[in-house]
């Protein structure tokens, strides 16, 4: 895969960085009550940068509620870690995060553990979704929560990322897919192919979406619409 040409695409649609980038910085958010601290290095490529849909997915899981207390967590393509690190400040009982073996993607993970102090609630690890094998070294058995933040853009991985999701996924586990809308029909084959191996889909109500997008509108950039999340469990 051609990386840069990758993320000047992705940087091309009006949904793209919470800011203008020039290669490895440090930068406070502050979304959903908390504050993190990240550190981005666009040498390390799409995954290192900060996304707006990872804002949008945090500020969605306060205004909803959701509880994260004494909860395994596992996230895929983590990237800068922004949403599994908000939610292990948000109490969660550990968090993997996740993404590929790459030098520069688990050292920036690492730098973000240390940058945010929580380390005793995280691991990071590589997970390569190409090889199920990777799933087993996630312990503990299935985890209660699942996060896909911004991974779907590429269609090529599709079909090796529901796998993975179904691989951790148990009777209990809850998936929260957030992604910003470039490609409607290959994201909307993605939900459908979740859907024929088993996942019921639910997804969160444009109103909703646009009061997040409200609340956090001073991080986002110039426009943050489009940004779209659902959440899977293994049908009934």
């Amino acid at each position: 895969m051609d990386m840069q040409a990758l993320l000047k695409g992705l940087q091309s649609h009006p949904v793209h960085q919470t800011h203008e980038k020039k290669s490895k910085s440090v930068r406070e958010y502050h979304v959903g009550g908390e504050t993190l601290s990240i550190v981005e290095d666009d040498n390390g490529g799409v995954a290192t940068l900060v996304w707006q849909a990872v804002m949008l997915q945090c500020r969605w899981f306060e205004r909803a509620g959701t509880s994260f207390a004494g909860k395994r967590v596992v996230e895929l393509g983590s990237g800068t870690g922004f949403v599994g690190i908000y939610v292990a400040k948000r109490g969660a009982a550990h968090v993997f995060l996740t993404d590929i073996d790459a030098p520069k993607v688990l050292a920036v993970l690492e730098e973000n553990v240390a940058a945010n102090d929580v380390g005793a609630a995280t691991t990071v690890r590589p997970l390569d979704w190409r090889n199920r094998d990777d799933c087993a070294t996630i312990p503990g058995g299935a985890p209660d929560v699942i996060i896909v933040c911004e991974c779907i853009y590429n269609g090529r991985m599709h079909e090796d990322l529901i796998a993975t999701i179904k691989a951790l996924t148990g009777p209990e586990t809850i998936t929260y897919v957030c992604y910003a809308q470039r490609h409607p029909e290959a994201e909307a084959l993605f939900f459908e192919r979740c859907a024929a191996v088993g996942f019921a889909i639910e997804t969160a109500s444009d109103d909703d979406m646009a009061a997040c997008r409200a609340d956090v509108a001073d991080g986002l950039g110039p426009d943050a619409a489009g940004v779209f999340l659902k959440m899977l469990r293994l049908a009934a």
